[in-house]
C-alpha cells in the first residue's frame, strides 16, 4: 500500500486518537472474497473518502463498519469496542435514501430516535432542529413521494444526524442526483461536519466528490478488495475549494491513480 501526498499534504498529526481500527479484515460472500486482510485506522473527527472501481469492496467495508456485515476474519473496533452489531452513535446514509414511504418527513427523521427510546419531547426538539438546519422544515408533514430527489436525500441526511452521531457513514449518497443538487448537498454535509466535528466516511465513485469531502482519500483495488493507495488531501475544508486550480489538479492526479488501479 502506498501513501501519496499531493501538493503540501501531510499525514495525520501526532497525538490524533484512532476512533476506528480495522485489523486484517476479510469478508467472503459464499465463494467470493470481497475484502482480504484489510487494515485501516480512522481518527476522531477525520473525514475519509473511499473510492475505487466496481467490485473492490467499498460498500462492503462501509457496511462492516456499520455492523451490518459480519467479518469472516479479523475485526473492527470503534472507540476500542468491537463492532458486532449496529451501534447507537453511528449514522448511516445510503444511496436509495431508505425512507419509509408511509411515514411523513418528520416521522422518518424521528425513526432513529424512537428506536433508541428517546423521550418524546427530546425527539420533537431534535427533529425540528435538524429539519430547520437542513431547510426542510416546511416539508415536515409531506410524504417522500411528494418530494424531489434532493429533498428526499436531505431527509435521509436529517434522519442520520438527528441521533447526533459521532460517526457518519455514507454509501454513494448523492449518485442519483444531478450535478448542481449533488454539489449543493456535498456543501451541506461539509458544513454539518464542521459544526458537529464527527468522524465521516463516504464511499463514492465520483472523483470530485472524493476530493471535496475527503481529508484522506483511500483508493481500493478489486480481486480481492484491498487498499491500494492512501492520499492525504491538503485542500479539504476550503470554503471555495471548487474555484481553486489546486482542486482541479488534485482531481486529475486522483484520476491518474485510479487509472493505474484499473490497468493493474
Amino acid at each position: 500500500m502506498r501513501r501519496l501526498s499531493f501538493g503540501f499534504g501531510q499525514t495525520a498529526k501526532k497525538g490524533s486518537v484512532n476512533m476506528i481500527k480495522i485489523e486484517q479484515l476479510t469478508i467472503h460472500y459464499h465463494q467470493t472474497c470481497a475484502l482480504k486482510e484489510l487494515s485501516l485506522a480512522i481518527n476522531e473527527h477525520e473525514s475519509v473518502a473511499v473510492i475505487g472501481p466496481s467490485g473492490c469492496g467499498k460498500s462492503t467495508l462501509l457496511l462492516a463498519i456499520a455492523g451490518l456485515i459480519k467479518p469472516s476474519q479479523g475485526h473492527i473496533s470503534i472507540n476500542q469496542a468491537q463492532v458486532c452489531k449496529p451501534r447507537a452513535s453511528t449514522g448511516v446514509i445510503l444511496q436509495e435514501y431508505g425512507l419509509m414511504p408511509w411515514k411523513t418527513v418528520q416521522q422518518n427523521v424521528a425513526l432513529g430516535l424512537q428506536i433508541r427510546h428517546c423521550p418524546k419531547q427530546q425527539i420533537k426538539q431534535q427533529v425540528q432542529a435538524i429539519l430547520e438546519q437542513l431547510h426542510i422544515a416546511e416539508y415536515a408533514d409531506r410524504y417522500p413521494i411528494q418530494l424531489s430527489g434532493g429533498q428526499q436525500q436531505r431527509v435521509a441526511i436529517a434522519r442520520a444526524l438527528a441521533i447526533e452521531p459521532d460517526l457518519l457513514l455514507m454509501d454513494e449518497p448523492f449518485s442519483a442526483l444531478d450535478t448542481i443538487v449533488r454539489e449543493e448537498l456535498q456543501q451541506v454535509v461539509l458544513g454539518l461536519y464542521r459544526v458537529r466535528r464527527m468522524a465521516m466516511l463516504i464511499v463514492t465513485h465520483n472523483i470530485e466528490e472524493a476530493v471535496f469531502l475527503g481529508k484522506r482519500i483511500i483508493i481500493m483495488q478489486p480481486n480481492p478488495g484491498r487498499i491500494k493507495t492512501v492520499i492525504d488531501n491538503p485542500y479539504f475544508g476550503s470554503e471555495d475549494l471548487r474555484s481553486q486550480l489546486a482542486y482541479h489538479e488534485m482531481c486529475m492526479k486522483l484520476r491518474s491513480e485510479l487509472e493505474r488501479v484499473e490497468h493493474d
